[in-house]
């Protein structure tokens, strides 16, 4: 839960506190919809109605920062591939978030040199 605004009474006085900014998050895909994921540490996503990427073990770096980054894996035919997540393009939605519009993933394939792929849109609201 996110604090909007704090009203406090102290000693007869009333002390009105700024209001939170709004928050950043992330679309991801939870098996019957999106999910809106502030930091998410697990995420699949799918781009254009394709198969899903899913995304695990995600640590962020710069979350709310026009581009935010997370180390994790990046699971393929079973397997746990090391990836490097990035995510930018912040749009403001309302008062209460802002939403991280593109994503990129470089992964640590076998044989081959790891490179990010190109960006891809997010899945987000209409404002």
């Amino acid at each position: 839960m996110r604090v909007v605004g704090l009203l406090v009474l102290l000693g007869g006085l009333l002390l009105a506190a700024a209001p939170a900014q709004a928050f950043p998050v992330m679309s991801c895909w939870n098996g019957t919809g999106q999910d809106w994921l502030d930091r998410p540490t697990t995420c699949t996503y799918s781009v254009e109605g394709g198969p899903g990427t899913r995304l695990v073990s995600l640590k962020w770096r710069r979350w709310g920062e026009p581009t935010a980054t997370a180390t994790g894996r990046r699971v393929a035919s079973r397997r746990r591939h090391r990836a490097t997540v990035q995510v930018r393009r912040l749009m403001q939605c309302g008062d209460t978030a802002t939403y991280y519009q593109e994503i990129r993933i470089k992964t640590w394939w076998p044989k081959t040199k790891p490179r990010y792929s190109q960006w891809r849109p997010l899945t987000v609201p209409r404002c």
